[in-house]
């Protein structure tokens, strides 16, 4: 054979395997753009995450705020370790340290494994990506990564790609500085720093999803607009970096919103898709609070069958197919751990269980201090976690203690059917299901009761809603007597705007009368969104006011469903659209300027937590005085650069609570490590020592 021949045949073999090469690199770039375009929507969406990523890891601090966290976080370093029980505590000495722990069978377990899974291939990463490079280092280099990323998205969207180089010199700049005044980070905390990561990335998914939803409504701009907004004018920029359930139940709440919305345009296969897809998202939902998964699902399902484009057999059964696997995870857990699919951690003791305890809203161990103090739960620790003023009722029970055999902690029925065939097996579980479907509806109408009870006390509901300051009943010994907790209108006092809204429900209702109204997808979604905020809040006023809710964080999930609401405003658009300088321009003047007054008069008062804390309450609620009369005095002055300042101003004064309350007033807690203040950029660590706000 001839050398040309050869050479013939191995230029055709390399063809072969470049074509190939070629092939799967094509392949690849497809299932991630399919990725991309399922989770960010387009360019600008992922644009959008990056920035509140980056906003976000900007302030955080590795440590626990809440001593909630130290039993989830145990709970991950175990299930990292390959079992479920927690049988090292890397994060707390004894065990009375851990509040919400469960036991059964004389193994230690956590009660939010929905969290754990969520966290867990973020720790998986930390681990691989920490055997080559500091942890400390990794993380800050993932920043400055972010930060190039963010600026070359930015600078293809504008066209400007100058931007990218400027993002890239700033970026390394800061990861410089970084490694100039590094400090490590404590041995053995990257559960901790992988639970904190999760919440971090739910929180920019959540401005991803309310950028989609708004702005398939209103535009890509105004969607922009509300997507930052949720994460630099609300508390979810608080909670963020803290890694409690509440920033994943408003992801879980803004998706099913998103999905239901989609699903009301389109009668195709990827319509009843996305119907499916709004049920999945709070079946998985049940894995971390099953408590507040079913009645997010008690709002959608109603209205959901009453506004969908058809009902077809084949689309319910979609639907409950969807819902019955997302459900899988809850049930197999609950199987795995105590033998019972339908008796979650959170009800798990070892002198029984309850159905009370099982959708609590907060298991009775979800309180707990701030400031990195190490106080007690709710309920006092691991006591059986039943809500204050509840009592115990062991599943299947008549409500006088007997029982009528109800599931034991086994799992095994208690009803004797006389045999032990399949039949009589069959029987029993029969039983069990309507022991505990009584048992739920008992359940769901007592708590109801309740809260139509508080609707009646006008002061508690003033003191959730509108002012606290100082509450005799808050300023107590778990806080250090200080009165830091903030109302929902003095931590958001952007809300304040949705003052429209009867006038808005009134065109509303005027749209209905001549045939548009509920029969549109924005009527059909703010039905949706206006059900979720009113039963969510509604289900927590029992509970409220409480001690370490800085924010009142059990109602953080109705922040952005409120956030959306403002959005939904005509004022709010033609702000936007009309009058973006003024808008931009009023916004970072609060900030810039206003937050370097506050900051200089709080230097030189020298206040203690619990008085900078009611200055933020105060000037919150003067900012949100001001939107009230822009907003309601708005068809009188027709003047929407003024309406664009009032929007403005309140949202800036939120940001500047978050900036110093992130960086300057509270304290965190670091197993077996004394610094209060591990930032993951040394940077801010460096700033905040610059500004003595708060007395260490």
């Amino acid at each position: 054979m001839s050398d040309s021949t050869e050479s013939s045949r191995d230029g055709a073999g390399e063809s072969v395997t470049t074509d190939r090469v070629a092939s799967v690199q094509e392949r690849a770039s497809s299932i991630v753009q399919s990725v991309g375009r399922v989770a960010f929507g387009d360019r600008l969406g992922l644009t959008l995450f990056l920035g509140a990523v980056l906003w976000c890891g900007a302030l955080w601090r590795v440590g626990i705020f809440i001593q909630d966290t130290v039993t989830v976080a145990n709970a991950l370093a175990n299930v990292a370790d390959g079992h479920l029980a927690i049988l090292e505590s890397p994060y707390a000495l004894t065990l009375g340290e851990q509040p919400g722990l469960v036991e059964v069978d004389g193994q230690a377990y956590g009660r939010n494994y929905g969290h754990v899974l969520l966290a867990l291939p973020l720790l998986w990463l930390l681990e691989a990506g920490s055997a080559l490079v500091a942890p400390k280092l990794l993380l800050a280099g993932a920043w400055s990564l972010g930060l190039v990323a963010f600026a070359g998205q930015v600078g293809r969207l504008t066209g400007r790609e100058q931007i990218a180089a400027v993002g890239s010199v700033g970026a390394l700049l800061v990861f410089v500085g970084n490694v100039l005044s590094v400090t490590a980070l404590p041995e053995g905390v990257l559960a901790l720093v992988a639970l904190q990561l999760s919440t971090i990335f739910a929180a920019a998914f959540v401005a991803v999803v309310l950028y989609r939803l708004i702005g398939r409504f209103h535009g890509d701009r105004m969607g922009v607009v509300a997507g930052v907004a949720v994460v630099v004018a609300t508390p979810v920029g608080f909670w963020a970096t803290i890694p409690k359930r509440h920033v994943v139940t408003a992801a879980a709440a803004v998706v099913a919103l998103y999905c239901f919305a989609v699903s009301r345009d389109r009668t195709d296969r990827r319509g009843t898709l996305s119907r499916a897809c709004s049920y999945g998202v709070l079946g998985l939902l049940t894995t971390v609070h099953p408590f507040e998964a079913f009645f997010l699902f008690a709002v959608l399902a109603p209205v959901d069958l009453v506004t969908a484009p058809e009902n077809s057999l084949r689309s319910l059964l979609l639907v409950g197919l969807l819902f019955a696997i997302s459900m899988l995870p809850f049930v197999t857990l609950n199987t795995l751990i105590s033998g019972n699919p339908l008796e979650s951690p959170r009800i798990i003791s070892g002198a029984g269980s309850g159905l009370e305890t099982s959708l609590s809203p907060d298991g009775g161990g979800d309180g707990g201090g701030s400031g990195g103090t190490q106080t007690p739960a709710d309920d006092g620790g691991t006591r059986t976690p039943v809500p204050e003023g509840e009592t115990q009722m062991p599943a299947g029970s008549d409500g006088n203690g007997s029982s009528d055999g109800g599931s034991g902690v086994d799992g095994t029925p208690g009803t004797d059917t006389g045999g032990n065939g399949p039949l009589s097996g069959l029987v029993a579980t029969f039983v069990s299901l309507l022991a505990f479907a009584g048992s739920l509806v008992g359940f769901v109408g007592d708590w109801i009761g309740e809260s139509l009870d508080v609707l009646g006390q006008h002061e508690r509901l003033y003191h959730i809603f509108v002012r606290g300051g100082s509450i005799p009943s808050l300023t107590n010994s778990v806080n250090n007597a200080e009165a830091i907790e903030l109302t929902l209108l003095e931590s958001f006092p952007l809300a304040a705007a949705l003052i429209w809204l009867p006038v808005a429900v009134i065109r509303g209702l005027r749209e209905r009368v001549v045939g548009a109204g509920i029969t549109t997808t924005r009527r059909q979604t703010d039905l949706l969104a206006a059900g979720f905020a009113i039963v969510f809040a509604l289900i927590y006023l029992p509970k409220l006011p409480l001690h370490s809710q800085i924010t009142v964080r059990y109602i953080l999930p109705v922040m952005p469903l409120l956030l959306y609401g403002v959005a939904r405003c005509s004022f709010v658009h033609r702000a936007v659209a009309d009058s973006p300088g003024w808008l931009l321009g009023s916004y970072l003047i609060t900030v810039f300027v206003g937050g370097a007054v506050l900051t200089a008069t709080l230097a030189l008062a020298d206040p203690a937590i619990g008085e900078a804390m009611q200055l933020h309450a105060l000037v919150g609620l003067g900012a949100a005085l001001v939107a009230v009369v822009v907003v309601s005095t708005w068809p009188l002055h027709d003047d929407i650069r003024v309406v664009a300042v009032g929007l403005a101003l309140p949202a800036g004064v939120t940001t500047v609570f978050l900036l110093l309350a992130k960086i300057e007033y509270f304290s965190y807690r670091v197993p077996s490590d004394d610094n209060p203040a591990v930032f993951v950029l040394d940077v801010v660590r460096v700033l905040s020592e610059l500004l003595p706000v708060i007395p260490a």
